[in-house]
């Protein structure tokens, strides 16, 4: 930026000319004073950035999808019956968010796949470009009225760095999920349809993890890995 191109940035001239004052005079130690205008331009910057590294993501091919007979009937959603679950859960080095697709298996059991998110599809980031997952393909299903807590942990590669995913679905018993990790307790969101998620980074390991469904104070199932 040239010095006539602050002819149109009274807030930035201003600031232009503190530092330059500052710089003149070596022997004063007080900080410069940054007009308010700036430090909230600085602040929208940095929260921006996240926005703009997802738009940078390019649209890959899609996952190439499984044959039904290659799976069981309890493990096979119904045509029609996949949805994207409301919850949403950030990534934790700014990539896409993280949700579960849920669909009523073959049997009537519940089935539900993790991945990210961009618009109305699930998929997978990996080295840059954002993959669509296809409905038929590896999953876990089950019956939360039958066990009230339905746990999976799962590594997601992105290429870059990978992710430890901590997911499943709860009973109507259960009103609160808990994840103690690294002497940690934290207790994550439960969807309207009983969907839990937590997507931890690589520096967080899954060995002595424990997961603990309750009805209020009272524990309804536990279980450690």
């Amino acid at each position: 930026m040239s010095h006539d191109d602050f002819q149109d940035l009274p807030t930035l001239r201003r600031l232009r000319q503190e530092l330059q004052q500052h710089e003149r005079s070596p022997h004063r130690r007080r900080r410069p004073r940054w007009p308010l205008a700036a430090v909230a331009l600085a602040v929208a910057v940095g929260a921006g950035g996240t926005v703009a590294a997802t738009q940078l993501i390019e649209q890959g091919a899609p996952v190439p999808g499984a044959e039904r007979s290659d799976f069981d009937r309890k493990d096979l959603p119904e045509p029609g019956t996949s949805m994207l679950d409301g919850l949403r859960v950030a990534d934790p080095d700014g990539s896409l968010p993280w949700a579960l697709r849920l669909a009523t298996s073959e049997t009537g059991q519940t089935c539900y796949t993790p991945g990210q998110v961009r618009g109305n599809e699930l998929g997978r980031v990996r080295d840059g470009a954002f993959s669509a997952l296809p409905e038929v393909g590896p999953q876990l299903c089950g019956d939360p009225s039958g066990e009230p807590l339905l746990l999976a942990v799962r590594e997601a590669p992105t290429g870059d760095i990978d992710r430890t995913l901590v997911f499943g679905i709860v009973g109507d018993q259960v009103s609160a999920v808990d994840l103690r990790v690294d002497g940690q307790t934290r207790r994550l969101p439960i969807s309207d349809r009983g969907a839990y998620l937590a997507v931890l980074p690589p520096t967080v390991s899954a060995r002595g993890m424990e997961v603990t469904a309750l009805d209020g104070t009272r524990v309804v199932r536990r279980m450690k890995l």
